[in-house]
């Protein structure tokens, strides 16, 4: 095992995000889960290779009406449970490959641990249960690129994670600006940032957005990042960055 992946769900799990749970399970990669599950157990009976971290501050904790994660806190409570040299923490709907992990071995070969990988995901539909590896197969036949100026996924070391979670603002998940930030902060630290695409695509399952409050721009907690000083200016075009290679 060379990776771990960290990710935070619903508190009952989507049928999207257990979908991805199963591809992360298929490509034998270890998943920490952050924040409030339901029922753990249950989760963690279906997919041996996840453990829970349940302490991660949410926005009604931080007085935003809104139950989105904090993304600092997803990433520092988790990583005492991660055993891998690398890590990659990554959006809860994000299908993989059954490769993903055999070809990350060969990456950190011939890259090294002090890397940054992250790519513009492809879209896909997201009305199918997957239970089986032949219907996993089938969703990535019909894709289209999305623009590459945000990111699903996000690999580095363990340690780069660790300064990473000291250094980043309150940032919510999964509402605006948090993912650029990440990417600014790897590429001003000069850790060698690639794009994961094609060897390591990552596949979007499209969803609602149900769990945002009414329009977009003025959920709380999108608000909230939105307030956050960030170079808005240089957002990253992760297409221009070099395709990682083995």
């Amino acid at each position: 095992m060379n990776i771990t992946f960290i990710t935070s769900t619903f508190p009952t799990p989507s049928q999207l995000q257990l979908n991805a749970l199963y591809s992360w399970g298929l490509a034998q990669i270890p998943v920490v889960v952050a924040g409030r599950l339901d029922d753990p157990p249950k989760l963690i009976a279906r997919f041996p290779n996840v453990v829970h971290v349940p302490k991660t501050r949410t926005a009604w904790d931080m007085g935003v009406l809104s139950g989105a994660p904090l993304v600092k806190d997803i990433i520092a409570n988790s990583l005492p449970l991660v055993q891998t040299q690398m890590v990659g923490l990554i959006n809860a709907d994000i299908l993989i490959k059954e490769d993903f992990k055999d070809v990350m071995e060969r990456v950190v070969s011939k890259h090294g641990c002090n890397i940054f990988l992250s790519g513009p995901r492809y879209d896909i539909a997201g009305n199918v249960t997957i239970s089986t590896p032949d219907v996993l197969r089938m969703q990535f036949k019909t894709n289209r690129q999305h623009p590459d100026t945000s990111g699903d996924i996000f690999i580095s070391s363990k340690s780069n994670f660790e300064a990473l979670a000291k250094e980043m603002p309150d940032f919510f998940l999964g509402r605006l600006l948090w993912d650029n930030w990440i990417h600014l902060w790897f590429s001003k630290k000069g850790i060698p940032c690639f794009n994961t695409n094609p060897l390591l695509p990552t596949f979007h399952q499209s969803h609602d957005y149900s769990h945002i409050s009414g329009e977009l721009t003025k959920d709380p907690a999108v608000q909230h990042n939105l307030s956050i000083p960030c170079d808005r200016s240089n957002i990253l075009k992760l297409n221009k960055w070099p395709s990682v290679t083995v």
